[in-house]
């Protein structure tokens, strides 16, 4: 077994060993408050809170380079430009065909939406999606007005059902929701702006309490402040381990994933050009 592959394959294990060696190190210090003002708490807390982001952005950007050189990844980026070459002489026909599947996809959830409520699609919208409108019906009946104005909610969001276009550029780039199926999911630059505010929020946290807190010596041991800077570093370097591994594993699965939609709305668009093409 490669170096590489031993180390994602226990990196868990890995990172669990160098925590709980870090705390067994600081059951040789006893935990104290660290007698500064404010100012330097928030200084501190800072140039901590600096280095761990710093140690997460490179570890996070090593994942993701780690995910684009995967086989796996290179290969289904290697079809996807197989498919979008194979239709190319019929680009122009590409965004005409998008419209109609965008078409037929918002009418699939609305009749879902409508359905739930045993509402018929064609009783309250048109040939063209336009909306009927809905009507409260004129009773008494406490139970049946409670039912129809929940199909007049059901109406209202059938009616302002907004989903994802399908298009010429999305699909032919390589850069799902299930009521949205053209929703392809987060890109790369979506995925670390998500990451990222987790990421600040974990740091921030851990540099307060590294800020705050400090050690004193139980004995005379003098690396007692470098034992509790220690344990600090390897928190930021285990998160970021774990952020480097959820980074690979969002290129290798999610965006590998999207990228293969495209390719099968792509051989969906050839084969439908292709029965054309027979049929005239």
């Amino acid at each position: 077994m490669k170096k590489k592959d031993f180390f994602v394959k226990f990196s868990g294990y890995i990172s669990v060993m160098f925590v709980a060696g870090a705390f067994v190190l600081v059951g040789l210090l006893t935990i104290s408050k660290t007698g500064r003002t404010v100012r330097e708490i928030i200084i501190e807390s800072a140039l901590g809170f600096i280095v761990g982001i710093l140690i997460d952005s490179i570890l996070g950007m090593q994942g993701i380079n780690n995910g684009k050189r995967n086989e796996l990844f290179l290969n289904t980026k290697s079809v996807h430009g197989e498919a979008v070459e194979a239709i190319s002489p019929h680009i122009h026909l590409l965004d005409g065909w998008c419209r109609s599947k965008n078409e037929e996809a918002l009418k699939l959830q609305r009749t879902k939406i409508l359905a739930a409520m045993e509402m018929k699609y064609d009783d309250y919208f048109d040939s063209d999606g336009q909306g009927k409108g809905y009507t409260l019906p004129d009773t008494q009946s406490k139970q049946e007005l409670k039912k129809a104005r929940r199909k007049a909610r059901a109406y209202k969001k059938a009616l302002m059902l907004r989903l994802t276009p399908l298009s010429a550029s999305t699909l032919t780039s390589d850069s799902v929701h299930p009521d949205d199926p053209f929703y392809f999911g987060d890109s790369e630059a979506g995925y670390e702006r998500k990451a990222l505010a987790s990421d600040v929020f974990k740091k921030l946290l851990t540099a307060l309490i590294f800020g705050y807190y400090t050690v004193d010596q139980l004995v005379n041991f003098s690396p007692a402040a470098l034992l509790w800077r220690l344990l600090q570093v390897t928190i930021y370097i285990v998160t970021g381990v774990m952020k480097m591994l959820s980074a690979q594993g969002f290129i290798i699965g999610n965006y590998r994933g999207q990228i293969i939609q495209k390719v099968n709305y792509l051989q969906m668009f050839k084969n439908h050009v292709e029965r054309g093409e027979k049929n005239g």
